[in-house]
């Protein structure tokens, strides 16, 4: 889904500087912003199949609630 979203935003911006087409340009912010979010979860889920340790018994699965929060708070 990474792959397909970033080729697709790589596409649009071509299809911007080709045309300079406005609404070109803001569906491509919009993929734009998905792509970002999509990156931001793999980080968050790679920081989540961390082992839990001594300092942190529940390890860092109280992440995963806070990324949600995140990522709602910051939808339009």
């Amino acid at each position: 889904m990474l792959g397909l979203t970033a080729l697709l935003v790589v596409a649009q911006v071509i299809g911007v500087v080709l045309t300079g087409s406005l609404a070109l340009i803001a569906d491509t912010m919009d993929k734009g912003v998905d792509l970002l979010a999509l990156v931001f979860a793999l980080f968050i889920e790679a920081l989540v199949l961390r082992p839990p340790s001594a300092k942190r018994t529940w390890g860092l699965r109280r992440l995963e609630v806070l990324a949600g929060c995140l990522r709602a708070a910051s939808l339009p």
